[in-house]
């Protein structure tokens, strides 16, 4: 079984800072879709990334594979970018 758990930040208006400031990094690891994100420290079995929607606003997707066998559940991260690509495609369009 894949777990994966979506949670939105929208309340503390400090959007990818206090990311940054959790996982102690200095800048976004990459982008989703053209949306920074950074990874939080991944493990073999599962792994975390928040998404700046906006500049205030961020989510969070946590994946956790322990219970799969399925191949395609190994890189937890592609798993987390792919969900993350979803929500993003559901979002109204950046001004």
């Amino acid at each position: 079984m894949l777990r994966v758990k979506l949670s939105p930040s929208t309340t503390m208006d400090h959007g990818l800072k206090s990311a940054l400031r959790s996982v102690r990094k200095e800048a976004p690891d990459e982008q989703v879709d053209g949306y920074p994100m950074v990874t939080t420290q991944p493990l073999s079995t599962s792994c975390g990334i928040y998404v700046s929607a906006t500049p205030q606003d961020t989510f969070v997707v946590d994946v956790d594979a322990t219970e799969s066998d399925r191949p395609e559940h190994r890189d937890t991260c592609a798993v987390a970018k792919r969900v993350a690509s979803m929500v993003l495609s559901n979002l109204p369009a950046k001004n």
